[in-house]
């Protein structure tokens, strides 16, 4: 089974050399162990909206602090983070993400560090595991973004 998501730029591509940043919109929870993706209570509990970009350069999903400070979320772990601004040690924080309406990930571990403009960075943890695609039409960017379930048969 696949669940898919597709996001379409909201601006003309005018040069080749133009950054190919594409926003997306996604859903912020506090990650509860009780949490079940298949029961919707992901889906209906207090979130934050995030505004953010599909980040192939990123290892891991990032978030930003206000979203942690918005979610209070609790610290599960400090690791090394790289960025730009060179090697400090960030915080890692459980989290429910919706991107979508379809694509739900419960407790998924982020790293939180400040970011300027967006609140979300999907990184590669979440690209790696679908079908990612970028395409131009009709001179805007398309992602499409195909994330494959495994499904399980009754016996």
């Amino acid at each position: 089974m696949s669940k898919a998501l597709t996001v379409h730029s909201m601006r003309r591509i005018v040069a080749c050399a133009e950054s190919m940043d594409i926003p997306i919109h996604a859903r912020l929870s506090a990650f509860d162990p009780g949490d079940d993706a298949d029961t919707g209570a992901v889906v209906t509990k207090s979130t934050f909206p995030a505004h953010g970009v599909f980040d192939t350069g990123a290892t891991r999903t990032v978030i930003s602090t206000r979203v942690a400070e918005a979610l209070a979320l609790p610290v599960i772990d400090r690791v090394p983070g790289r960025s730009a601004d060179g090697v400090a040690e960030r915080t890692v924080h459980a989290v429910n993400l919706v991107l979508g309406d379809e694509i739900i990930f419960t407790g998924l571990p982020v790293i939180c560090m400040p970011l300027p403009e967006d609140d979300l960075l999907v990184g590669m943890d979440i690209i790696g595991g679908g079908e990612f695609r970028i395409s131009l039409r009709h001179d805007f960017w398309v992602v499409d973004f195909d994330l494959f379930v495994p499904t399980t048969s009754a016996e």
